[in-house]
């Protein structure tokens, strides 16, 4: 046999080593945006951009994710192309694109059933709708190999570079203009009571393209000045909050025309904005005290026992009020008296009164609590409030009617069962009638007996 030339052994010995090849390695393919500058569209209309891809081998399926800015663009439909696919003629699988205006992203792709795609082409359209003058990237998601991709027919991430785009409608800047203005002025209180302090809230804008340095801001009650401030450093488009506080002690009641005003900054032409005015009422002083509760401990003590009696006396009044007295009486039999000092607008205090119920008449008495006028003070129907304490016989029947040693719902029900009922009738029980004067039965079961055996209720004998 004879030898074998030396460039065939070579040849020999590649064979025997295994080969890998893969569709997977093209350094030339590109993912495009196309064009990659859109310029010039207005607010309103629309452009459509090709999502491209070229020099791909064996292109099995892609997916795209492209970010915009979603305060410029706003898009309205991906589709595929009807011309120019990377996958014409062959059977797509399709899929509904993702599009979130939001945040500024559509997510789209395909695949095929089988087959697979090589060279250069449009994978789909992106339309896009102008919202607002300014400028948006038009970029791939990255990495590459996440949300944005190309696979083989073996589903291997196919190698590629993306090339974003980039839109733009942004105008010229606007010429320098320079405009303070005051866009708010209001009031914590509109209808002060003559002497309130009362806070101006003033809002102060810098309504230019420029920052300002200083500038005042003056609030004036008719052409008396409540004070002035001084502010520095406003940048274009931003605003002030000032605070003024007014001692109205000194303003004449009924409408007060009040005004801010900010001093007119160099440049600034529009002085129109410059001041603002509101109106505040201040009302005379008014001085008013009220009785608004009277309560009791017990609404019906036996004779002899003491109760407490609770009034709440409020300053329904726009002034405080230094010295008042509060008294209270059983009809014209004086309780007690006391002195009510430094009560504010607004507030309530409460007083207790010790009644002892010895001497008094048996059955209803009236009491009545009042309080006396302050100087100036003009309503004085709210300055008495009366209730009544029914005092119970100290001798009458035990309210243990059926005699067990103990006041139960046996006790309430035989009671309410002959409510209402007279010596004679079907239902009386003399037993019931608890309640008579001095301790002789009145002949009825009224409201009174009633009132005795719940009082007593769950107690012993």
């Amino acid at each position: 046999m004879g030898k074998i030339p030396h460039l065939l052994v070579f040849v020999l010995l590649l064979l025997s080593f295994p080969i890998t090849t893969s569709s997977t390695f093209a350094e030339t393919t590109a993912m495009r945006v196309e064009p990659a500058v859109v310029e010039g569209i207005a607010v309103d209309q629309s452009f459509t951009i090709d999502l491209t891809v070229a020099d791909v081998a064996a292109l099995y399926a892609w997916q795209i994710t492209l970010s915009y800015n979603s305060t410029v663009l706003s898009c309205t439909e991906a589709v595929y192309p009807t011309t120019g696919g990377i996958f014409a003629g062959l059977n797509i699988i399709g899929v509904a694109p993702v599009i979130d205006n939001t945040h500024g992203s559509v997510m789209f792709g395909a695949t095929l059933l089988t087959g697979a795609a090589s060279g250069t082409g449009i994978m789909c359209q992106i339309t896009f709708k102008v919202t607002a003058e300014g400028t948006s990237g038009l970029d791939f998601s990255s990495p590459y190999g996440t949300d944005t991709f190309l696979l083989d027919g073996d589903l291997n991430t196919v190698v590629s570079s993306t090339e974003n785009g980039f839109f733009s409608n942004s105008a010229a800047p606007p010429p320098e203009t320079h405009d303070v203005a005051i866009t708010s002025l209001s009031f914590s209180n509109k209808n002060p009571a003559q002497g309130d302090y009362v806070v101006i809230t003033v809002l102060a804008m810098n309504n230019g393209t420029v920052a300002e340095g200083t500038f005042d801001v003056g609030v004036f009650n008719s052409t008396t000045l409540i004070g002035t401030q001084t502010i520095t450093n406003l940048a274009a488009s931003n605003s002030r909050t000032l605070s003024f506080n007014w001692n109205t002690a000194g303003a004449p009641t009924g409408p007060n025309t009040i005004t801010a005003n900010a001093t007119n900054v160099p440049g600034e032409t529009d002085l129109g904005n410059n001041i603002k005015t509101g109106t505040v009422n201040v009302q005379p002083i008014r001085h008013d005290v009220a009785i608004t509760s009277l309560s009791f401990s017990d609404n019906s003590p036996t004779l002899g026992n003491s109760i407490i009696i609770t009034v709440e006396v409020k300053n329904n009044g726009t002034a405080t009020e230094d010295a008042f007295d509060v008294t209270v009486s059983n009809d014209t039999t004086l309780i007690g008296t006391q002195a009510v000092t430094s009560l504010a607008v607004g507030e309530t205090k409460s007083l207790t009164y010790s009644w002892n119920t010895t001497g008094s008449p048996l059955g209803q008495n009236g009491i009545t609590a009042n309080t006396t006028a302050v100087p100036g003070e003009t309503d004085l129907g709210n300055n008495i409030k009366t209730g009544t304490v029914t005092v119970l016989s100290s001798t009458a029947k035990s309210a243990d009617i059926n005699s067990d040693s103990r006041y139960d719902m046996k006790d309430i029900a035989i009671v309410c069962w002959s409510f209402f009922t007279q010596p004679g009738d079907a239902r009386w029980n003399e037993n019931a009638d608890i309640t008579g004067l001095q301790g002789v039965p009145d002949g009825k079961i009224d409201e009174f007996d009633i009132a005795v055996v719940v009082k007593h209720f769950w107690n012993k004998p």
